[in-house]
């Protein structure tokens, strides 16, 4: 790789600045919980990927299980950068 600007080290290649979200949400004991936790979600979730039109943040998955731990949903989000995380839920914070 050629060095950076004034002969540094090269910045990193994009693919290293790319930040992931995990995010586990433990629900409350019930049958109806995921259920609802997913109707909930999907009726916001559209608002949420309006208030960030780039692109630069990106549903990755939302994943629920219907064996072993109960009412457990994660949730795995990409972004470019930690900086366009940190936009991407501002902005849907000021938007909600």
């Amino acid at each position: 790789m050629p060095p950076g600007p004034g002969g540094g080290a090269p910045p990193p290649p994009s693919h290293l600045k790319t930040a992931w979200e995990l995010r586990v949400y433990q629900l409350q004991l019930g049958y109806h919980r995921v259920p609802d936790f997913l109707k909930l979600y999907g009726e916001g979730l559209p608002d949420k990927l309006r208030v960030d039109d780039t692109g630069a943040s990106q549903l990755v998955t939302l994943l629920y299980s219907d064996s072993g731990p109960m009412n457990k949903v994660v949730e795995v989000w990409r972004h470019e950068s930690m900086q366009r995380s940190i936009d991407s839920r501002v902005a849907s914070r000021e938007a909600g």
